[in-house]
């Protein structure tokens, strides 16, 4: 055997093993670039509970991967078509979505975190009033909740509930009955209808008084005076 044949030979070598060093050099970085890629789409706006989104999936560039989705933060989990339905009802307060890439490698995302449901607030008026007093309803429910309402059925407006989840709503010189009616209630994402939670502030008229009896006498005289229209009375 010649000396150039045997370095022909370990030239040859030389070439393949090098072929070979780039060849996995690539398929490390390829497989990297696939396993690294977030390949969903999310939604743009916050998910409240008791809704449906869905989530859009970018092909991976493997075939065969398989996509699973679970409501319920991970525990269950159940097969997912991209660019289907996805309800919230009866979940907690995640979604995720994960993918068996190539059979074999899992990457596992959280899709959104959505807000717990606002809970109705109560409302306590300072009934009774006197005709021209001010109205006044204290509202009671979670701290910097939005609570929408109106007076006697008129305009909606808000009022935002303090740190102690506290707000008030006065109506000044009154002079008829004020009814507050909450509508609505949010807190700053998810907002919920609210039916049945009302309040009434009752004005009393203000008494118009009367004096009956002899109204005018000689000096030395006596009369009675008999007052009217209210409870109790002052004289001078």
């Amino acid at each position: 055997m010649s000396k150039n044949y045997v370095q022909r030979v370990l030239e040859k070598f030389g070439k393949q093993r090098q072929l070979l060093r780039v060849i996995a050099l690539l398929f490390v970085l390829f497989s990297g670039r696939i396993l690294a890629q977030i390949p969903f789409s999310l939604p743009a706006s916050a998910i409240c509970p008791g809704t449906s989104t869905s989530i859009t999936i970018a092909p991976s560039g493997c075939v065969g991967d398989v996509y699973e989705v679970s409501i319920d933060g991970g525990t269950t989990w159940s097969p997912y078509i991209s660019g289907t339905s996805i309800n919230t009802t009866g979940g907690t307060n995640s979604i995720k979505l994960r993918r068996t890439t190539c059979g074999c490698a899992t990457q596992e995302d959280l899709i959104r975190v959505f807000n717990s449901t606002p809970t109705a607030p109560t409302v306590t008026p300072n009934t009774p009033i006197c005709s021209g007093a001010t109205a006044t309803f204290t509202i009671n429910g979670v701290a910097n909740q939005i609570v929408t309402y109106n007076i006697n059925g008129g305009s909606s407006a808000t009022v935002t509930l303090n740190g102690s989840g506290v707000g008030t709503v006065t109506v000044t010189n009154a002079t008829s009955n004020q009814t507050l009616t909450v509508t609505q209630v949010s807190n700053g994402l998810c907002p919920i209808a609210v039916s049945g939670v009302s309040a009434t502030v009752v004005v009393n008229p203000a008494p118009i008084a009367a004096i009956n009896g002899t109204l005018t006498i000689c000096s030395g005289q006596t009369t009675t005076l008999t007052a009217s229209g209210g409870t109790s009375y002052a004289w001078s």
